[in-house]
This record gives structure tokens, C-alpha cells and sequence, in this order.
């Protein structure tokens, strides 16, 4: 154990021979996944029974759809992840079930409305970070003190974006999120190398994927709804954004990522390989000190609609 320049201490390295601790047999484990009915947490549904893992499905959505398609049977929970006794309670059924969670897949997330910070109302705030962050913070709470306690050694990924590394204008309330989804994974790594647990970590970070993440307000709570009219430029920029995600990556090519990282033991999950150029970009302009400006090519699409 070392010390940086800054005096704090390092967290202690996975060593090298520790090989109880990786995963490359998945046959026969079981898996908790997350925002399961639909998207990526579907497509790793699909991948992992594949694998032969026993799945527990959660999503706040019916999952008979996703479940129709595997061919072992699930256990399935529909609940919001933002619920933290409903969580707990998940955490207790499982384990009534199963003696080992071997994966967990803290899955589920939201995109929220697109605007400036100033026009997003406090129930934006708390529906898109109730969701992305505390939902994840739930999961934890939920299943690692358990997944400590038992003799299998497990993994857990916790579901990102590309826009943990990078901030972009009218979509402050889903960067923001993600931003803290890095931050507490990266946090739990450390947290549970330095007590040496049976327990590694990893953070799923894709870039454009074909999924209905910009149709999550079908999901939003009632008591959560907005007040107000939507924004003409986050609305341009919404039409941007579904654009680009006819031409992304399938959540069936995320989830084979997923896995493959999961059998190597790695921390950061990049589906897109142009998502590992984001950290440098912003060490740039940190070094640089450069004023942060809306992408320029995004900027003039919006423009062009709305005559901003």
C-alpha cells in the first residue's frame, strides 16, 4: 500500500493471482438485471440465458415480453429501481430463491426532457436522478452486503453513458446523472478492493445504441409529471438524438461487450471505441482552459429549426 502526492492512500490492486474472482463460467449462476423488459437489459437477458445463467428480471415495465424469448424461466419482479424498500425487499426475495447472486446488473435508466438547467422543474431532477443514480445506490444497498457474505465470488455493472465523460447543453439532467453513476462505481471498486471482496466491478459506458431511451416518459410517475410546455430547442435536439440512434450500435452488440468484460475481469465497458477519447478531450481543455461550447455541428442542426 502506497501514498500519491496528495497524501491520500491508494486503494489496494486486485492481485494478479486472485483467480477465484473471475467469472468465466457464467452456466448455471444467477444474474439480476435491471431494467430488463426492454433495450440493453433485454439484450443481456437474451446473452446471459444464452450462457446458461438463472436470470431475475426487474423492470418497472410488464416483462412477459422479454421473458417469452428466453429459454430458461426467470423470476420476475416489476418494480421501480427508485424504490428503495421495494428494492430491499427484492434483495430478500432473491435470496429466499437463490443461495449466490453471482451478477448483478444495475441496468435501469432514464433519459429525462431536454432543455436549458433553467427551464427543467424540480420533478426532472428528481425522476431522472431517483432513477439513474439512487436507483443504483438501491441496487447496491439491496445486494452487496449479502453478495459479501456469501463464499461465490460475483460481479456487478453498473449501467453509464458516453456522457459520463462529457457534458453537453440541453441535456444537463442526464449528463449529470451519469457523471455520478461513474463516480459511485468507480467509488464501490475501490471500496470493496481495499476489503479484498470476492466481489469485482465494472462500468458499462456505450455510446448510441437502438434502444426506447427517448421514449422513457412512458414510464415517468404521475406524481413526477412536468408542469410546463416542452422546450422548442431540447425538442430539436430530441429529434437529433433519435436520429441517431437509427444508426447505433444493437443492444445485442453491447451485450456481447458486457459479457466479454465481465470474463476479463475489466472495469470499463466501451462498446464504441471512440467513447475512450473523451476523458483526454476534457484533460485538454482543463490543461488548456478552455470555455465549454455546444457541439458545433449539433448547434447549427438546432438552429436550423428553430431559428435561434
Amino acid at each position: 500500500m502506497s501514498t500519491n502526492n496528495y497524501g491520500m492512500i491508494e486503494t489496494w490492486k486486485y492481485r494478479s493471482n486472485n483467480l477465484e474472482k473471475k467469472m468465466e463460467i457464467l452456466a448455471n449462476k444467477v444474474a439480476v438485471i435491471t431494467g430488463a423488459a426492454s433495450g440493453i437489459g433485454a439484450a443481456l437477458a437474451i446473452a446471459l440465458d444464452e450462457e446458461g445463467m438463472q436470470l431475475v428480471l426487474v423492470d418497472v415495465e410488464n416483462l412477459e415480453n422479454i421473458s417469452g424469448k428466453l429459454r430458461g424461466e426467470p423470476l420476475k419482479f416489476e418494480l421501480d429501481v427508485s424504490d428503495a424498500d421495494a428494492m430491499m425487499k427484492l434483495g430478500s426475495a432473491v435470496y429466499e430463491v437463490h443461495d449466490n447472486v453471482h451478477l448483478l446488473i444495475n441496468n435501469a435508466g432514464v433519459m429525462g426532457p431536454m432543455a436549458p438547467l433553467w427551464e427543467l422543474e424540480a420533478s426532472d431532477w428528481d425522476w431522472v436522478l431517483n432513477v439513474n443514480v439512487k436507483g443504483i445506490a438501491n441496487g447496491i444497498r439491496a445486494f452487496v452486503p449479502a453478495m459479501l457474505a456469501q463464499d461465490a465470488p460475483s460481479h456487478i455493472v453498473n449501467t453509464a453513458s458516453e456522457a459520463s465523460f462529457a457534458a453537453r447543453a440541453f441535456v444537463g439532467v442526464y449528463h449529470a446523472s451519469k457523471h455520478a453513476v461513474l463516480a459511485l462505481t468507480e467509488t464501490l471498486a475501490q471500496e470493496l478492493s481495499f476489503i479484498e471482496a470476492k466481489i469485482r466491478v465494472s462500468v458499462l459506458c456505450p455510446g448510441a445504441v437502438k434502444t426506447a431511451v427517448m421514449d422513457a416518459d412512458r414510464n415517468r410517475p404521475r406524481a413526477l409529471s412536468r408542469s410546463s410546455e416542452r422546450n422548442a430547442t431540447g425538442d430539436r435536439l430530441l429529434d437529433v438524438y433519435r436520429r441517431s440512434l437509427d444508426h447505433g450500435m444493437s443492444p445485442a452488440q453491447v451485450a456481447e461487450t458486457v459479457i466479454d468484460g465481465i470474463k476479463a475481469n475489466r472495469f470499463y465497458l466501451l462498446p464504441h471505441p471512440e467513447v475512450v477519447d473523451l476523458p483526454a478531450r476534457r484533460a485538454d481543455a482543463v490543461r488548456s482552459d478552455t470555455y465549454p461550447e455546444f457541439d458545433a455541428s449539433l448547434a447549427r442542426l438546432v438552429r436550423s429549426s428553430t431559428g435561434i
